[in-house]
C-alpha cells in the first residue's frame, strides 16, 4: 500500500495492472468504527490518541475528546441489542449538544475539539456520515494506492496514522508475527514523520513514532522516502533496518543520512552520479554503491485510464479535461482491455449512440445497477456525459461521448463546438433519412464554402436550429448555394416560430423553397 501525496504511485498501473487507486475525496470509512478484532474500547483511546497528534490537540483536549467518545458509544449502545456505532458527524452533533460553563476550563477543551472536528467533517464529507469501517483486509491483500493530494497537510497527517494504527493493531491482534506480508510506501515523509512533532513535550511521542519501532515484528515492512531526511523524526531513521541514500542538494541532510549510515565522508554522495545510491543493509558490514535499472515507467496515465481500467475507487468529480487534440491523445494512450465493462460501454455508445439505455444494458449483459455503476464512473471522469432532451411528446435523457471518451477508444470525434442537443437531432435525423434511402452527408461544404449540417441527395440542405447560431444567414447560405430546398429543423416552436416570421416577407419563389419544422421523436420527416 502505497500514501501518495502528488499522484506518483498511479503510474504503475502500467507495470501492475491489478493495482487499485483510491481517493480521499470519496473514503467511505468511519474512523471510529474499531477494525475486526479490536474492542471498541481499545481503538477509542487509539483514535483519541491518533486524532489529538495529528491535529495538535494538547493532553487536556485529548482527555476531554476520548471521554467524549465513550459517552457517545454508550449512548449509541444503551438501548440496542445490535451493536451500532456513531459517525464523525454523531460525534460534532454530540459536542454540539454539550452546556458548559465558559469560565471552566473544560469549556476551552470543548472548544478546540469541535474546531477539529468541525474540519474534518467540512474537509472530508465522505467520512463524515460513513458506516463503514478501515477495509484492513482488502487494503493488505492487493496492491493499493491511496491518493491525498489536495487534502489540508494535518488531515493528511490523520488519514496515514489511522490507517497504519488498524493495519498495525488488527496484524497484533490477530498474532500474525514473523515473514514480512505487508509492504506500505511513504514518499514525501517528512510531512508525516515530521520530527517537529517529537519538539512538543506536553503531547508525549507521537503515536506514529510508536508504530514506526514496533511495526516490523508483525509482517509490516515501511518504505519511507524523502529528500530532506534532517525533518524527518529520529525514530524512522533509527528504526529502519535498510538505508538507501541518493544524491542530495543540502549539506545538512548529508551530514544527517551519513551519521545514520557510518559513512567517513558525509559529502561522498554528492559523488553518486544519476541513478546510483549509497547502501546500509544490516546483513553487509560495509555501505556499498549500487546503480539502480530504469524503472521505464512514464507518468502519463490519466484518471480516465484509471477508470477504464476498471482500478480507481473513490473516484473525485473533475472538471472535464480540454484537449486540444484528441487524436494526439489517443495515440499516447494506452487501453487494451477491449473486455473490460466500461470499455465495451464507451464502445457501445460510439456504435449504437441513439439507442436507449435499457437496450444498450441488455445487449452489455448488465443488470440496472451494473450499468448504472458504469455510467457513473464514466461520467465523473469526463468520458460520456448526458444531456435533457425536450422535444413536443416529452424529454428523454440522452448518454453522449465527450471527446476524450472518443478520443481513447479511437472512435470518430464529433465536430468541434457542437452542443450535445444539436448533435443528437443530427443523428437522429441523418438515421431517419438514411433508413428511407437518401443519401446523406454530414458537415457537407456546399460551392459557397458554407459548410451544412445535413445535404440530402446533393440537392437539399438540413440545418438544425438550435438558437444558438445566426438562423437566417445559414438559410440565406444554402440558397445562394442553388440547392433546391432548404430543411430547417427547430429544436423546439419558438425557434420555428421566429423563423417563419422572419422569411414572411421574403420573396414567394424564395420562401417556396424553405421549410421548417419542429423536431421531434415520433413523426415522420415530411
Amino acid at each position: 500500500m502505497a500514501f501518495d501525496l502528488k499522484q506518483d504511485y498511479r503510474h504503475l498501473i502500467r507495470k501492475i495492472p491489478s493495482l487499485k487507486v483510491m481517493r480521499w475525496e470519496k473514503l467511505d470509512i468511519n474512523p471510529l468504527i474499531p477494525p475486526s478484532g479490536i474492542s471498541a474500547s481499545e481503538w477509542i483511546s487509539l483514535f483519541s490518541e491518533v486524532f489529538s497528534g495529528d491535529l495538535a490537540l494538547m493532553y487536556g483536549s485529548k482527555g476531554f475528546l476520548e471521554s467524549q467518545c465513550r459517552d457517545l458509544f454508550i449512548h449509541f449502545n444503551s438501548s440496542k441489542s445490535i451493536k451500532k456505532y456513531p459517525t464523525m458527524l454523531d460525534l460534532k452533533k454530540h459536542l454540539e449538544t454539550l452546556r458548559i460553563a465558559p469560565i471552566r476550563r473544560i469549556a476551552t477543551y470543548l472548544d478546540v475539539v469541535y474546531g477539529r472536528i468541525q474540519s474534518l467533517v467540512n474537509n472530508l464529507p465522505s467520512i463524515s456520515s460513513s458506516n463503514n469501517p478501515i477495509p484492513v483486509k482488502e487494503l493488505t491483500s492487493s496492491y493499493t494506492v491511496l491518493e491525498l493530494d489536495g487534502l489540508i497537510k494535518e488531515l493528511q497527517d490523520f488519514i496515514v496514522s489511522i490507517f497504519l494504527t488498524a493495519i498495525f493493531r488488527s496484524r497484533m491482534c490477530s498474532g500474525a508475527r514473523g515473514k514480512t506480508e505487508i509492504v506500505i510506501v511513504l514518499d514525501e515523509a517528512k510531512r508525516i514523520f515530521d520530527r517537529n512533532k517529537e519538539k512538543r513535550p506536553a503531547e508525549g511521542i507521537p503515536t506514529i513514532d510508536i508504530l514506526i519501532s514496533q511495526i516490523r515484528e508483525f509482517g509490516i515492512a515501511m518504505i519511507i522516502a524523502d529528500q530532506e531526511p534532517s525533518k524527518l523524526a529520529t525514530s524512522v531513521l533509527a528504526n529502519t533496518r535498510t538505508k538507501i541514500l541518493l544524491s542530495l542538494g543540502n549539506q545538512y541532510d548529508g551530514i544527517e543520512m551519513s551519521k545514520a549510515m557510518n559513512l567517513d565522508n558525509p559529502s561522498l554522495h554528492l559523488k553518486l552520479p544519476i541513478g546510483c545510491a549509497i547502501i546500509k543493509h544490516p546483513v553487509i558490514p560495509e555501505p556499498f554503491i549500487f546503480e539502480f535499472p530504469e524503472s521505464g515507467i512514464t507518468k502519463n496515465v490519466t484518471e480516465q485510464e484509471l477508470v477504464l481500467k476498471g482500478s480507481i475507487i473513490g473516484l473525485s468529480e473533475p472538471s472535464s479535461p480540454v484537449i486540444d487534440n484528441p487524436d494526439t491523445y489517443s495515440q499516447n494512450t494506452e487501453i487494451d482491455n477491449t473486455d473490460k465493462p466500461s470499455t465495451a460501454f464507451l464502445r457501445d455508445l460510439a456504435d449504437y449512440p441513439l439507442d436507449s439505455v435499457g437496450r444498450r444494458y441488455e445487449r452489455l449483459g448488465l443488470s440496472k445497477r451494473q450499468g448504472g455503476e458504469i455510467r457513473n464512473w464514466l461520467k465523473s471522469a469526463g468520458l460520456i456525459s448526458d444531456v435533457k432532451i425536450v422535444h413536443p411528446d416529452g424529454m428523454i435523457v440522452w448518454v453522449y461521448l465527450t471527446p476524450i471518451g472518443a478520443a481513447l477508444i479511437k472512435a470518430p470525434i464529433p465536430t468541434p463546438n457542437e452542443g450535445p442537443v444539436h448533435r443528437f437531432w443530427k443523428l437522429t435525423l441523418m438515421k431517419r433519412f438514411e433508413s428511407r434511402g437518401y443519401d446523406v452527408r454530414e458537415e457537407a461544404l456546399l460551392i459557397n464554402n458554407h459548410r451544412v449540417d445535413l445535404l440530402l441527395n446533393n440537392s437539399t440542405a438540413l440545418e438544425i436550429e438550435t438558437g444558438k447560431s445566426n438562423m437566417i444567414a445559414n438559410i440565406e447560405q444554402c440558397l445562394n448555394a442553388n440547392l433546391s430546398g432548404v430543411i430547417c429543423a427547430c429544436t423546439d416552436s419558438v425557434i420555428a416560430a421566429r423563423i417563419k416570421e422572419h422569411i414572411s416577407s421574403w420573396p414567394e419563389d424564395r420562401k417556396k423553397k424553405i421549410v421548417v419544422k419542429v423536431c421531434r421523436l415520433d413523426r415522420k420527416v415530411p
